[in-house]
């Protein structure tokens, strides 16, 4: 299922201040946890055949290690093609 479909409404790019203040960190380095409220999550699975992906750490020039794997438990967010 694609992400429009599932979120019943068309998926783009947001502005970078509605990104801060639903997070709480800046563009480029939004980390998938850690935020002031909880947010639904879509896992891209795109990078489901890698060993290690790296994610945003909640600074624009940090990052983390993780595993596809760890992405959707930690996040409590659903795996699906965003692409699609």
């Amino acid at each position: 299922m694609a992400a429009a479909e599932l979120l019943g409404c068309p998926v783009g790019a947001i502005a970078n201040s509605l990104v801060f203040e639903a997070t709480g960190q800046e563009v480029g380095g939004v980390a998938p946890v850690g935020h002031p409220a909880p947010l639904r999550a879509l896992v891209d699975t795109a990078p489901a055949g890698y060993d290690r992906v790296w994610a945003g750490a909640g600074l624009p020039h940090t990052m983390f290690s993780t595993t596809f794997e760890e992405l959707p438990a930690m996040t409590e967010g659903e795996a699906l093609s965003v692409g699609a």
